[in-house]
C-alpha cells in the first residue's frame, strides 16, 4: 500500500484525478499491483491506479508538485529527474541528467520558477523553470547530501550536508542582477 500526503488543497483534486503508480515499483514485490491511497487533510479516499508513467529504469527516491498543479518531477536511481505534464503522461517532458548517483531531493521555488535537485553526494544542480529547463546552475562540493529546501521567499536554497567531521547547513543566497539600477549611480 502507497500513501502520498498532499499538502496544499488545490493539488489535492489534480492528485484525484491522476493518482499514478510509478514503473519503477518492483512487480514482484509484496505490494505490487495493490490499490493505491491519497491521504489529505480532509480525508482518506481508497483509489484504483488510474495511470501508470513509464521513462525510469529503477527505483524513485524522490518527488515534487511544481506550485503551478499541472507539472510534478520524480527522481530516480538511473541518475536521471523527470518532469511530467499531468494533462499528458505519455511521456517526460524533460529529462534532467545527473552526475554521480540517484536523484533523492528534488525541491520547486514557491513561485514556481527554480526547482533543485540534489544527488546522494556532491552536487545539486538548480534549474530556471521558466527557461524550460534550459538554463542551470551546479553546486559541487563535498559531502553527503541529506536534502535541500528553499526559503518561502525563494531567496535562499539551503542544502543539508551529512557528515560526521564536516555536517552542516550551507545557505546559498539568490543573486539578482540589478543592471538597470547600476547605470542611475
Amino acid at each position: 500500500m502507497v500513501y502520498l500526503s498532499m499538502p496544499a488543497p488545490e493539488r489535492y483534486s489534480v492528485a484525484m484525478r491522476m493518482l499514478t503508480k510509478l514503473r519503477s515499483i518492483d512487480p514482484s514485490h509484496e505490494n505490487a499491483g495493490r490499490d493505491m491511497r491519497l491521504s489529505s487533510p480532509f480525508s482518506l479516499v481508497h483509489l484504483q491506479t488510474l495511470h501508470s508513467i513509464k521513462g525510469h529504469r529503477d527505483y524513485s527516491f524522490a518527488s515534487a508538485w511544481s506550485p503551478d498543479g499541472r507539472t510534478f518531477a520524480t527522481g530516480n536511481q538511473d541518475k536521471t529527474c523527470r518532469i511530467w505534464d499531468s494533462r499528458n503522461l505519455s511521456k517526460a517532458v524533460h529529462v534532467l541528467r545527473g552526475n554521480l548517483g540517484a536523484i533523492r531531493s528534488i525541491r520547486f521555488t514557491s513561485d514556481g520558477q527554480f526547482m533543485s535537485m540534489a544527488e546522494p553526494a556532491d552536487f545539486v544542480h538548480i534549474y530556471d523553470v521558466k527557461s524550460d529547463y534550459n538554463r542551470r546552475q551546479e553546486l559541487d562540493f563535498f559531502g553527503e547530501i541529506s536534502g535541500t529546501s528553499f526559503s518561502p521567499d525563494t531567496d535562499m536554497l539551503f542544502v543539508g550536508v551529512w557528515d560526521r567531521v564536516y555536517g552542516s547547513l550551507l545557505q546559498f543566497g539568490r543573486l539578482y542582477n540589478y543592471s538597470y539600477l547600476d547605470s542611475l549611480f
